[in-house]
């Protein structure tokens, strides 16, 4: 549910860094 959210926008925080962002 909620920790879902916070795993998927951990990951996305540590993908953005990785293209350029």
């Amino acid at each position: 549910m909620i920790q879902e959210m916070v795993s998927m926008k951990v990951l996305i925080e540590r993908i953005l860094p990785q293209i350029g962002l």
